[in-house]
């Protein structure tokens, strides 16, 4: 499995590239994927150490009204290539701006010719209308969004349960990921390609903002991390191709 983390830094991106899903933090060292501490408590038992190459990713299997629901979703006629976007977030500290969203779907459009597809609960606001774009929120039930998932091409939201629902049914997965933790604890496996900000409260593991006004949130500008986004969707567009 493979992971690139994206640092938003003061003079512009600093790529790294990892050949596991964020194993270093960039500010604490020591820290464990949640993948491998939940491993721990089986070693235990068995008596061994775990690794990447022992998470397994879920077989799932679809009942028909999941079937059912998502072909709703797209009026029975499924787009021949789609984006799944999950923007929402409860917690601020969590949830890119939202009026970032319109302006990051302006950036990708011309380099993604793909339709967009919103999922969310039934609490979550519609985005900003646009000809491509599908509002999902509160439509589709858990086992429905997963197997919508299943069939995308691609997934960009928070750090959030869709992002990691999407990068173990092995969907390449974008996630725009606060300061509130660490990639090396919470990144998706899988696909992944985690955009975050350089700032020195991370992390906070706050649910709200009480300084640096949601800094590692507004620093990830979509002018600045739209290049990375493109480039990361496009290569697994091509390797399907």
């Amino acid at each position: 499995m493979t992971a690139t983390v994206v640092v938003i830094a003061h003079d512009g991106l600093a790529l790294l590239a990892f050949d596991r899903v964020a194993p270093v933090s960039t500010w604490t060292d020591g820290r464990r994927h949640v993948a491998l501490q939940l491993l721990e408590i089986a070693a235990l038992v068995t008596r061994r150490e775990y690794d990447f190459d022992d998470v397994a990713y879920p077989q799932l299997t679809w009942r028909d009204e999941d079937i059912s629901a998502v072909a709703e979703v797209f009026g029975g006629s499924s787009p021949s290539r789609y984006f799944v976007l999950h923007p929402f977030a409860k917690d601020e500290t969590r949830r890119y701006p939202d009026q970032y969203w319109p302006v990051l779907l302006d950036r990708l459009e011309p380099e993604l010719d793909v339709t967009w597809v919103v999922v969310g609960g039934t609490e979550d606001p519609p985005l900003p209308a646009r000809e491509n774009l599908i509002q999902s929120q509160g439509r589709l039930p858990l086992g429905a969004t997963a197997y919508l998932l299943s069939r995308a091409d691609g997934f960009i939201g928070n750090l959030s349960g869709p992002a990691h629902l999407a990068g173990a049914l092995q969907v390449p997965t974008v996630t725009l990921m606060s300061g509130h933790s660490l990639p090396a604890e919470w990144a998706p496996l899988g696909k992944s390609l985690v955009l975050r900000a350089d700032v020195p409260c991370a992390p906070c593991h706050q649910r709200t903002c009480p300084v640096y006004r949601l800094a590692c949130l507004t620093k990830l500008d979509p002018d600045a991390i739209a290049p990375a986004i493109t480039s990361f969707l496009r290569s697994h567009l091509h390797a399907l191709a």
